[in-house]
């Protein structure tokens, strides 16, 4: 008679697809809270399983295809699916947490460890946030929200993660080339032209290559609200904080940057030379007495190293960052 319990079970697949499972799940929602539909002919209301092993050769989850996949899982008396100690490889990198699904009221919980994963692939699956961060990622994340579907999930959405990439790569906020292109900037006088020489002489250069990056953030009803990730490169260091919503990609942030003026440029001696005399001529604005903006330039990895031979700047994001015209404004700083 039901409930049927499962004491202890393995199961092995050779290819375990999640995103048509979670699918599945979610087309066997809850009746009034009551009841469950079937999923796949089988009343999931009626089984309890207190021990199950998981085992599979390949596994999909949203965009990641990854392998040798390995958990415990168990469905209790409330409807709560709990996998644990999860655990899979990903090319050079190991994922590897626990995930909680209420069959009743949708609410999923996941926490993950991440050793050397692919961080734009990662950015994909749990945020539909694409092209910003390139690199192998290490961290921790904490996520939960509404589960019904993707779309309440990020409005819903609260967390916490700390990362680290090495060798890493920010196409857009960490370029140099983007945050120049604010659109009120390039209208010609003497620091629109300034800044369009600075952009023809670096535009070659790799200035969203950074040799770490690490980041901070704490997610409360879908938003991001102290955002704060440190960039160290050669030539190029960023602080960046502000807020993010997840549900609908729009951003507000602060980009403080110190740029090397020794960088070197494809033009070899006669560029290097073109963009000091740029740099020298280009105004900036005092912010020696803003003490708040004067904190945030504080926390610019190596600013302690910053002289004559750097040009610090300011640019403000606010806008849909998975666009184009998100940067408002840019100002080189005195």
């Amino acid at each position: 008679t039901a409930p049927y319990y499962v004491e202890k079970a393995d199961l092995y697949t050779k290819v375990l697809d999640l995103n048509y499972i979670v699918n599945k799940l979610k087309l066997s929602q809850v009746d009034n809270f009551q009841t469950f539909e079937s999923f796949e002919g089988f009343d999931l209301s009626t089984i309890i399983i207190k021990n199950l092993k998981m085992n599979a050769d390949s596994i999909y989850l949203r965009n990641i295809i990854a392998e040798n996949f390995e958990s415990s899982a168990s469905i209790n008396e409330k409807g709560i699916v709990d996998v644990n100690n999860f655990k899979f490889d990903i090319a050079n990198g190991i994922l590897n947490g626990n995930f909680t699904y209420n069959l009743k009221n949708n609410h999923t919980g996941l926490k993950i460890k991440a050793k050397n994963i692919d961080a734009n692939d990662l950015s994909i699956a749990l945020f539909d946030l694409n092209n910003q961060l390139y690199g192998d990622l290490t961290g921790n994340i904490e996520l939960s929200c509404d589960g019904t579907n993707f779309d309440n999930c990020m409005k819903t959405l609260n967390g916490k993660s700390t990362f680290n990439v090495a060798d890493g790569r920010m196409p857009k906020l960490g370029s140099l080339e983007y945050l120049l292109k604010a659109g009120n900037l390039l209208k010609g006088g003497v620091t629109g032209i300034s800044i369009n020489s600075v952009i023809d002489i670096i535009t070659p250069l790799k200035t969203g290559n950074f040799s770490s990056i690490y980041g901070s953030l704490n997610i409360q009803d879908g938003i991001a609200n102290d955002i704060e990730i440190s960039t160290r490169g050669k030539d190029l260091s960023l602080f960046i904080n502000g807020q993010y919503n997840f549900s609908t990609s729009n951003a507000e942030m602060e980009v403080l940057g110190m740029l090397s003026k020794k960088i070197s440029t494809m033009f070899g001696p006669i560029g290097n030379l073109s963009l000091n005399t740029l740099f020298n001529a280009i105004p900036g604005v005092d912010l020696s007495k803003d003490t708040a903006v004067l904190e945030k330039i504080n926390k610019i990895p190596g600013i302690e190293l910053s002289s004559k031979a750097y040009r610090k700047f300011i640019a403000e994001i606010k806008g849909n960052i998975n666009g184009e015209d998100y940067v408002t404004s840019f100002k080189w700083i005195n």
